[in-house]
């Protein structure tokens, strides 16, 4: 498998830049998509001890990875029961000539026999860098979200299930059905595409239908499957834009792949079918994926809605799940959200220029257009910029202070209202940087710094003319009638807080999302106070985030029950 030929003309540049070895290894970082690091997939089986030792004794064995899969496929096959099995036959047909090797390696009867579920998809994944699985979407949906997803689904004969990106099979594997005849199953992985045939030939072990499992792009390819239409379709696709041109769409122009995707199999889904994708919470809320959500909310009819608490190992991003159908179509419409056992009852909006998808109680609406009525300006005329990207962490930044370097802060080293002590130095040379902001941006008198990636909004203040990497932005804020600090005083707010997760529902603090926040209008007075309480926080003279949180409720009337169920939301049930 060569990596290289996965990646973009872009990512290539870089990493030719940065440098690799002759395996493809990098020999520096950049970004998530240049990482080599191997990322175990804890959440997605119940893996035993004996398990891991054996991914660990894989992963240095110097194989390469296909051919330690396709050996573990063979050694899984050859335990069947009915090793004479017209399907196994059929698998060492396609796969025996097809360039793979057979290598010995000792797995145990513990592995062969009694660990149940995806056991080779989990060494796959826990063998391959997180650069090649972030550039390919590869993290395989945990069992338990699997079951959530499909709690209650039960096909009968006549009844068809249909992953468009199926991996190694999870969602299929977890149907109830029949016969294989009803499965149906795509992926652009030719490896995920043989564990999944591995693992239905050892479910279906009677049956005599080959797995319709097949390898091609399916937002590309129109040979297989093409004039099928499925009763259900299940999957969790792809998350990111697309790097590949020939991805055209008429409807999705944000060339979000999991946007692409539920396009397409919604055009294969029969008329009393339904499907149901797992998609990345920025579907919701950001305004580029709006031509998703006018797809969703005019051509389909939205059924539920789940929001999860889990996360994939390695990736940071909120997610749910959403199942439609095609009867009843139109707005507005009537469904349920589900956020662990809570039902909430939302109605949509009419479709207008943002689309956005409801998932708020009313309560929470309640809360925010208090909010809203005492709207009078926002951060859109403010000036902002992006933290420095090196292109060579390791290469630049320094440890320790040296002759001609200065300070550099992360995300880390930011809190709410004030810095850390810097953790990193660096060469202020503009010409080696793989990106730099205006030199005024981060020499100005007064700025905030912001978390680019943070569960809460926590900007600090900078005088100092500070350098900050790419992991922090920067603010210079322009509101009327207040301080830099008091501005500060808002964003930092649980109030603040609460109204960005609902909105945007999104990790990522992004700039077009902060310049919609809903700012007050205030006396020169009550700019003083906050001002006042600030610097008490940055100069540790005194503690006054709850003193700062309440004055902020109170300047707009947020009731006791109102701050308690804030709380309770940013804090969980046990918040004071």
């Amino acid at each position: 498998m060569d990596i290289m030929s996965y990646i973009s003309t872009a990512t290539r540049r870089n990493w030719n830049k940065l440098g690799y070895d002759e395996n493809k290894r990098l020999r520096s970082r950049a970004n998530k998509t240049c990482s080599v690091k191997k990322v175990i997939p804890e959440n997605y089986l119940n893996s035993i001890g004996e398990l891991d030792s054996l991914v660990e004794e894989l992963s240095t064995s110097g194989y390469r990875v296909e051919d330690i899969v396709y050996s573990l496929c063979c050694m899984k096959l050859e335990k069947l029961r009915k090793k004479t099995s017209c399907n196994v036959a059929k698998f060492y047909e396609e796969y025996g000539g097809a360039g793979y090797v057979r290598i010995q390696i000792g797995v145990s009867d513990l592995i062969l026999v009694e660990c149940k579920g995806d056991w080779i998809g989990y060494i796959y994944q826990s063998l391959l860098p997180e650069g090649y699985r972030n550039l390919n979407g590869v993290y395989y949906t945990g069992k338990d979200i699997v079951h959530k997803m499909m709690d209650g689904l039960v096909l009968d004969e006549s009844k068809t299930i249909f992953d468009p990106c199926c991996g190694s099979g999870a969602f299929l594997m977890a149907c109830d059905v029949a016969s294989l005849s009803q499965i149906y199953g795509v992926d652009i992985d030719p490896v995920a595409v043989m564990i999944a045939k591995t693992n239905l030939i050892s479910k279906f072990s009677s049956d005599k239908e080959y797995p319709n499992i097949v390898c091609c792009d399916y937002l590309l390819s129109d040979a297989e499957f093409r004039q099928v239409k499925f009763d259900y379709i299940y999957t969790n696709p792809p998350w990111g834009t697309s790097k590949v041109s020939e991805y055209y769409s008429d409807t999705i122009y944000s060339k979000e792949r999991a946007s692409l995707f539920f396009v397409k199999a919604f055009s294969q889904l029969s008329d009393d079918g339904y499907m149901c994708f797992l998609l990345p919470t920025s579907l919701l809320k950001i305004k580029i994926h709006s031509d998703i959500r006018f797809f969703i909310l005019s051509e389909t009819k939205i059924r539920d809605m789940h929001i999860y608490k889990e996360k994939f190992n390695g990736v940071y991003t909120d997610f749910f799940s959403i199942s439609v159908g095609k009867s009843q179509i139109g707005c507005p419409q009537s469904y349920s959200v589900y956020q662990g056992d809570d039902i909430i009852h939302a109605i949509t909006a009419n479709i207008d220029d943002f689309c956005s998808i409801n998932m708020n109680t009313e309560y929470d609406d309640q809360i925010m257009n208090i909010l809203e009525n005492r709207r009078y300006d926002n951060l859109s005329h403010s000036k902002w910029a992006l933290g420095i990207v090196t292109g060579d962490n390791k290469g630049k930044l320094k440890k320790e202070q040296e002759i001609g370097t200065e300070p550099v802060f992360t995300g880390r080293d930011i809190s709410k209202y004030k810095l850390s002590q810097p953790s990193n130095f660096v060469h202020y040379d503009r010409s080696v940087f793989q990106q730099c902001a205006k030199d005024e941006m981060y020499r100005c008198g007064e700025k905030l710094v912001y978390k680019f990636i943070s569960r809460q909004l926590c900007f600090a203040y900078d005088n100092t003319g500070s350098l900050f990497l790419n992991s922090a932005n920067i603010l210079i804020p322009d509101i009327e009638g207040m301080s830099v600090k008091t501005v500060m005083a808002f964003l930092n707010s649980e109030l603040f807080s609460f109204y960005y997760k609902k909105k945007f529902m999104d990790i990522k603090i992004l700039r077009g999302n902060l310049e919609t926040l809903p700012f007050p209008k205030i006396a020169l007075e009550q700019d003083n106070e906050i001002s006042i309480m600030v610097d008490e926080v940055i100069e540790n003279v005194k503690d006054r985030n709850s003193d700062i949180n309440d004055y902020i409720y109170n300047l707009y009337g947020i009731s006791n029950e109102m701050v308690k169920y804030i709380k309770i939301f940013l804090y969980g049930a046990f918040a004071e």
